[in-house]
């Protein structure tokens, strides 16, 4: 049995990991079997989309309405009013529709919700006039048109008959919009019923008001006196009518993520908690560029799990590596490389395989680059944005905590947690207490190009500290929730950061291994080897069916990424093999091929492969002049690209962009990945 005891270390607390034996019962878990929002269940409306969210948290659900997001123009209608309008999707003429208008005055403001409204039919545009003070108006203010068709008051949904398996529990959300009641609207009456020949049961009633709108209110139903029937299951809601519009409602009602649950033997199956520490090098996290005790708790963990000191991202910044990591396949394959793309329906994820394995799955992320609407919340039961704070980088406490605050409510389930926190990401905010924790380099032993660096890695490395005590307080709280037993950690970033290196900061500006270089731990004593440091090269493609192996889930076939598995217990790696990755800076495309020893890197607006010798030029200060190692990168890279053109055409290039809300701008922004 997995347990702590504390220890001094730093200044922080500290807590040491150690085995010891007991006897337990053969575990079992509640699984889900049947989801009943999905499987083909419920016959699917058009543009209605598979999942939506109660305040920052989506569900699969049922009953979503269709999202309108329009830019908008802004006019100045007197001083005291504004127009806001754009024109209307052809869809949408004729119907009765909400509009939420947005407005931010300027960029790095804070978006401002102005007063819904209802229009009544729409036509072939959409103008509002709007109480406003005009004079707060700037050249840049900016406006956008969030709206939804108004729904029946009365809502059905009834699924294919399900025959109820013993000891089952079914379990579901319920929620109206946040804001249903700056729209006047009163409470809905939510109603859950079982139907079978000869008799029916009102397994769920209850009324939630617009007051509480925005949020999840969580049910478990037991459903021991239905087993071995087959029901249908009648969704039902009915919102208070009201006296501007009686036969259409803005409160919109909806079922998040209905599932019914069994107790299943664990079968050694193992819970996965995988967290991903934004724009965490691999030299700071678990190495020591400045001070031997930076990541005190994540060298405890290397001491007790298998590291990778060679891992390899696949992009320069966060959404095209972090699909990598969910799809095992490279940027070029899956075409996700900016927050607004989205993922092909047809390429599966992990939190898919471990949804349709029988895992109950959640996310909790910073909100930004990893948009549920990109094709991340694909297989999540719960896939919460945290739209915390815009003005600085990261909330990684909130963030674990709301992590928790689900595993308390799932201690029984076999789960998948993952959980991404951009704390370490600029701009650098760190506690006084982690900057005291990193002692100051005394300048005198420097040269002019590394004094000028000092003061943001002294900075960068007070944020990597934090977040390395965040990790161990996380570990905590799963101690404290006895999970520790049945659950594997995996800890991995999706890319560095230039510090001076090349006399750059930031990222998504080279590929050089300061940024392509990420830490990448496999944690779960008596499952995972302890204290094993490899230095083979391996990639963020490797993750996912590595997560898969280990679960015993078959990973997909026929991608780049390969299971790694066999290396964490001792297998040689394959002989020179070649890992991939890509950069974008504006509109100019990089690559690079890298083997154990060599890597090349190509720009489209430059004529030559530069290639570098890892063994001799670790640094990547002095390219080699070698015609023919030059000549086998640029082959190499030349068949990378041209993967492009096999994996079909990129729609989401050849179409125009998604439209991005305001949140989401003002989040890019403030991480500086827009201007």
């Amino acid at each position: 049995m997995t347990s702590f005891a504390p220890v001094a270390a730093g200044g922080l607390l500290a807590l040491t990991l150690f085995g010891g034996a007991c006897e337990r019962p053969p575990p079992l878990a509640r699984v889900p079997v049947v989801r009943l929002g999905e499987h083909g269940l419920l016959k699917r409306q058009s543009n209605v989309p598979p999942r939506c969210a109660a305040g920052d948290e989506f569900r699969p659900s049922i009953g979503c309405p269709p999202l309108l997001l329009l830019d908008a123009t802004l006019e100045k209608r007197g001083p005291d009013v504004i127009r806001v309008a754009s024109e209307a999707p052809q869809h949408l003429r004729g119907k009765e529709v909400l509009i939420l208008p947005t407005l931010r005055i300027s960029p790095g403001t804070t978006p401002r919700r102005l007063s819904p409204q209802v229009v009544a039919e729409v036509g072939e545009t959409i103008a509002l006039d709007v109480p406003f003070e005009t004079r707060q108006l700037e050249e840049r203010s900016h406006a956008q048109l969030r709206g939804h068709v108004l729904e029946s008051r009365y809502r059905e949904f009834v699924t294919l008959p399900v025959q109820v398996p013993p000891d089952a529990e079914l379990r579901t959300g319920i929620a109206v919009a946040s804001f249903a009641e700056a729209a006047g609207e009163g409470s809905t009456e939510f109603l859950l019923e079982a139907h079978w020949p000869g008799g029916e049961r009102a397994l769920l009633r209850e009324s939630i008001p617009a007051t509480s709108g925005g949020r999840w209110h969580d049910h478990r139903i037991d459903l021991a006196d239905l087993a071995e029937r087959e029901v249908t299951f009648h969704f039902i809601t009915t919102t208070e009518a009201h006296a501007e519009h009686e036969h259409s409602s803005a409160a919109y009602p909806i079922w998040g993520g209905p599932e019914i649950f069994v107790r299943r033997p664990r079968d050694g199956r193992r819970n996965v908690v995988l967290i991903s520490l934004d724009t965490v090098r691999a030299d700071y996290l678990g190495g020591a560029p400045r001070d031997a005790r930076l990541t005190p708790w994540f060298d405890r963990l290397a001491s007790e799990g298998t590291s990778f000191r060679q891992a390899i991202s696949t992009f320069s910044s966060t959404t095209a590596a972090h699909m990598s990591l969910f799809t095992g396949l490279y940027p070029v394959v899956h075409k996700v490389r900016y927050a607004s793309h989205r993922l092909a329906f047809e390429i599966p994820t992990l939190p898919q395989f471990l949804a349709e394995a029988g895992y109950s799955t959640a996310a909790v992320t910073e909100n930004a680059m990893l948009l549920a609407g990109s094709g991340f919340a694909r297989g999540f039961d719960s896939y919460r944005e945290n739209r915390d704070t815009l003005k600085h980088a990261g909330s990684v406490d909130r963030t674990f905590a709301e992590g928790v605050d689900w595993l308390e409510k799932n201690t029984d389930a076999l789960f998948f947690l993952f959980l991404h926190t951009y704390e370490a990401h600029s701009p650098y905010k760190p506690s006084d207490e982690a900057l005291r924790a990193v002692p100051p380099i005394d300048p005198a032993g420097l040269g002019d190009a590394e004094r000028k660096w000092e003061n943001l890695r002294r900075l960068y490395a007070a944020e990597v500290r934090y977040t390395d005590g965040a990790v161990e307080r996380l570990f905590s709280e799963l101690q404290r929730l006895d999970l520790l037993d049945d659950t594997m950690v995996v800890i991995t970033s999706d890319h560095g950061e230039e510090l001076g290196d090349h006399g750059l900061l930031g990222h998504a500006k080279t590929v050089y291994d300061e940024v392509l270089r990420v830490p990448l731990l496999f944690w779960d004593p008596g499952h995972i080897p302890a204290g094993r440091k490899i230095e083979e090269q391996v990639s963020l493609v490797d993750v996912a069916p590595t997560i898969l192996e280990l679960v015993d889930v078959p990973p997909p076939a026929k991608i780049p990424g390969r299971s790694l598995v066999q290396t964490i217990h001792g297998a040689p790696p394959p002989d020179d093999e070649v890992r991939f990755a890509e950069g974008l800076v504006g509109k100019v495309r990089m690559a690079t091929a890298r083997t154990r020893r060599y890597k090349w890197i190509w720009r489209e607006d430059q004529p030559h492969v530069r290639v570098y010798d890892l063994r001799t030029d670790p640094d990547e200060r002095s390219p080699l002049r070698d015609p023919e190692l030059q000549a086998r990168g640029r082959d190499l890279i030349e068949t990378y690209l041209a993967l492009d053109a096999e994996a079909g055409p990129d729609e989401n290039h050849s179409k125009k962009d998604r439209v991005l809300d305001q949140d989401t701008r003002e989040k890019l922004e403030a991480l500086g990945y827009v201007e």
